[in-house]
């Protein structure tokens, strides 16, 4: 994956077709997260057991918009945008995210997400 924006269109993508395998080649081994269905996650393993296996089948489509790359330089660069889910039983959810991706120039060269925010707006 040759940028962040990248790196988000196939994670977008990932999502959609409820492949979490693709998802977790997008995510450092050690990333942190925050979530809806979980307060904190450590760990790949975590985050795909708490946050990704209670969500992903649910969903039917998922979009993101207002994307903006608040910094990107040095290697690291942060990702804040807004979501709109569409379940399979019809029901529509709108959220915001912010991911932290850091560049891996080793082996598996790409760009890995390091921290993750994803959350349903408050009510």
């Amino acid at each position: 994956v040759n940028g962040p924006s990248q790196s988000l269109e196939a994670f977008v993508n990932a999502v959609r077709s409820n492949d979490t395998t693709a998802g977790r080649g997008l995510f450092s081994r050690g990333v942190l997260g925050f979530g809806t269905r979980t307060v904190h996650v450590s760990g790949l393993d975590d985050l795909e057991a708490n946050q990704w296996l209670q969500v992903w089948p649910l969903v039917a489509d998922w979009e993101v918009m207002d994307v903006a790359v608040v910094h990107h330089g040095l290697a690291i660069a942060v990702l804040a945008y807004r979501w709109r889910r569409t379940n399979r039983d019809g029901s529509i959810h709108h959220g915001r995210a912010t991911m932290v991706l850091a560049e891996d120039t080793g082996a598996t060269a790409g760009w890995r997400c390091t921290h993750s925010h994803f959350s349903v707006n408050p009510t």
